[in-house]
């Protein structure tokens, strides 16, 4: 049978070597800093040019990586949040931002799909409002009769 850890070592140097391993990982897992969480929360709002549909916080590619560090180094020098968006919105253009702001094309594609959609909808009730106006005109007089005489049949019996 192999003797474990606990059965070789002493207490005392078992405590220190367990000690010692949580202050490393200690070290190794420190907290992030002001700058890098604000620096993640503006890639979070910056689409990766080359990862489609992925913030640049998210993407893996080395260009999000070199975007993100650009963050960073504009956090550091004191940039605000806008400031920031506004320089690779500059850059890029607004592909690059994930919320792109309501102004020209971008506001058409929100808007239009709605007013086709109410523009549809009118159509489709006017063109069903015509045709039950045709169905009854069209209808046969006669035939009309004898319908409502069998009812009234069906209803007195």
């Amino acid at each position: 049978m192999i003797p474990t850890p606990t059965e070789t070592l002493p207490k005392p140097l078992l405590m220190l070597f367990s000690s010692l391993l949580m202050l490393c990982s200690l070290a190794v897992a420190q907290p992030s800093s002001d700058t890098d969480n604000r620096a993640r929360a503006i890639g979070l709002e910056l689409r990766c040019p080359v990862c489609e549909g992925s913030s640049i916080t998210e993407s893996p590619s080395d260009f999000a990586r070199s975007m993100l560090e650009e963050v960073k180094s504009q956090v550091k020098a004191g940039k605000s949040e806008s400031e920031i968006i506004n320089y690779f919105a500059g850059k890029y253009g607004n592909t690059v931002l994930l919320k792109p702001p309501f102004s020209g094309i971008t506001l058409l594609v929100w808007i239009l799909p709605v007013l086709f959609f109410i523009l549809g909808a009118i159509v489709l009730i006017g063109y069903l409002r015509r045709s039950s106006r045709k169905s009854l005109e069209t209808t046969d007089p006669v035939l009309l009769e004898q319908v409502r005489a069998q009812l009234a049949k069906s209803v007195q019996s």
